[in-house]
Formats: structure tokens, sequence, C-alpha cells
């Protein structure tokens, strides 16, 4: 958020923001989720509450965040996120870079949570960032009309009164599934100077070391 103020003591990085799931069809905002702490493990958690409330959708589509995908390229091995997604039995659908036309349904409610929420309160602290987030969501779904196709004008949850129902995120989940979706993929090791050795462009091990050892035959002559 551009208008919350940094914490002089904190880092800089960790600023205040929203992780926004938008239906893609309806433009149902799912949830918006503010926290001033989001990384590559809380993202899961937020992930894992939301589906608690929702239920599992069938595919989720999200761009190329590291925190999403693990490197800005996704070259690498599948990052936690897309690993726990495959566990769920969730297809993940990683956006090309530069085109955010290619999740259209969530970067228009950015566009207008930005200019008719974030820009018009100006919330200076996490406290009110959530307060108007949370007040914004529910005049985004239930009052405000939206000109997409599916909506006609009418406010999301209006015009979708009800959505079909999801499946629950189950109580266990084997570990391991997530290996179906690697199959048939290839990933090169590469061991470059200094004995370092790669899977993609993640270094899995650091420096191992050969000691040449000389063994003496005591019969010998």
């Amino acid at each position: 958020m551009t208008s919350v103020e940094i914490d002089p003591d904190g880092k800089k990085q960790h600023l205040v923001e929203s992780f926004n799931l938008v239906d893609e069809g309806s433009s149902v905002l799912w949830e918006a989720v503010v926290r001033d702490d989001y990384n590559a493990e809380t993202v899961v958690e937020t992930l894992l509450e939301v589906f608690e409330r929702q239920g599992l959708p069938r595919q989720l589509r999200f761009d190329r965040d590291p925190r999403f995908v693990g490197s800005a390229s996704g070259r690498d091995f599948p990052a936690a996120m897309v690993r726990m997604l495959h566990v769920l039995g969730i297809h993940p659908v990683i956006c090309p870079p530069h085109q955010p036309q290619k999740n259209g349904f969530v970067e228009r409610y950015n566009r207008s949570y930005k200019y008719e929420c974030v820009l018009t309160e100006c919330p200076a602290n996490l406290q009110e960032t959530q307060k108007v987030t949370a007040a914004y969501k529910e005049f985004y779904n239930m009052a405000r009309p939206h000109q997409g196709l599916s909506c006609g004008n009418k406010p999301p949850r209006v015009a979708f009164p009800e959505l079909p129902a999801l499946p629950s995120l189950p109580l266990v989940v084997d570990p391991d599934s997530r290996l179906k979706a690697l199959e048939g993929e290839r990933f090169v090791r590469k061991v470059r100077a200094r004995r370092r050795v790669f899977v993609g462009q993640v270094r899995i091990l650091r420096g191992a070391r050969m000691e040449r050892t000389t063994c003496r035959d005591e019969d010998s002559t």
C-alpha cells in the first residue's frame, strides 16, 4: 500500500499487501487478505485458510511472483506453493511473464481496488488497511455494478447469488502425490566451478571435497 508508512526499524520490503483471489468467470471476490509479512511460507498459510473457508477450486491462476513460483522465471524445481497445489489436486496455471491480460479477472479487480479504495481512503497502517479492504470487498461484491459480460452491469454477488459448492479441504493428504505432476519432466544436474551442484537454477550442494588417500601394502617389497 503506497499510503502506509514504512516502519523505520523494520525491513523496507515488508509493506502492507492484499492477497486478492477472484473467481474466474463470475468476478466474485473470494478473499482479500491483508498482511504485512507475506513471504513464501505465509502465502501458503493464507491459501490454506482460504481453502478451508471457500473449498478447493479446480485450478488457480497466478503470476510469477517469486513467493509463488520460487524465481521470476519459474524454471526451477516447483516452489512450495506449486507443490502444495498439486498435493491438493488443484491445477496451477502460471501466467507468462509481462502478460497481465492472462489473469484479467484479478487484474481488473486490482485496478478498481487501487483507485476506488486505496487511493481514496489512504489507509496509514495495517489495521486501517484491513478495515477499508473488508468494507470495499462487501461493496464490490454486493453493491458496485460490474461491467463484465458475465455480470451484465450487476454486482458480482447479485449476478451470481449462488456458486457451485467446492470440495472441502481434506484432513489427510499424500505428500508424494505431487510427483505425478512431474512425470516426464527432466531436471538437469550441473556441476559448476568449486564443485557446486545445481538442479535447474537451485544450488543443492555446496563445496564437496574428495580427499585422496595413499594406501601402503605392508606385504610389498
